[in-house]
């Protein structure tokens, strides 16, 4: 049964030249992929973390090396705390406000017609962010 649900999942991706395997079918609004699972939802990720590399307790994260939620390469996952998840965030740069030249680069994406979901996902940002930007309500 396992490999059989590992061959599904494992088709729901499309390999991209950064070597993510990019999930196609349902996602959370913030890219991760979604599947039922003997009628319970599950992440994509977590699941391909717990076929390929074991188990994963309730309180740990399944993290992204690749800072691409819609991955499910196994070699692009990590098991860490809420705190190692923070770190990872932190040290790349992923944590903060966004900068002006950020929200200079987001006005220009949305002048040229990306979508406000593209952009939320590039900037890790909620789509609400990006909607406030293009209004010129920018949070402090």
């Amino acid at each position: 049964m396992d490999k059989i649900l590992l061959g599904l999942i494992s088709g729901m991706a499309v390999k991209d030249a950064n070597g993510c395997w990019l999930w196609q079918a349902a996602k959370k609004r913030a890219g991760y992929g979604l599947l039922s699972l003997n009628g319970k939802t599950v992440t994509a990720h977590r699941l391909m973390y717990k076929f390929m590399k074991g188990d994963i307790a309730d309180d740990e994260f399944v993290c992204h090396a690749c800072d691409n939620p819609a991955c499910i390469n196994p070699a692009h996952l990590f098991k860490g705390t809420p705190k190692d998840n923070t770190r990872d965030s932190v040290r790349k740069g992923r944590s903060g406000k966004l900068q002006d030249a950020d929200v200079v680069a987001i006005k220009a994406r949305l002048a040229s017609g990306e979508r406000q979901k593209d952009i939320a996902l590039a900037y890790s940002i909620s789509e609400a962010m990006v909607s406030h930007i293009a209004k010129g309500n920018r949070h402090r």
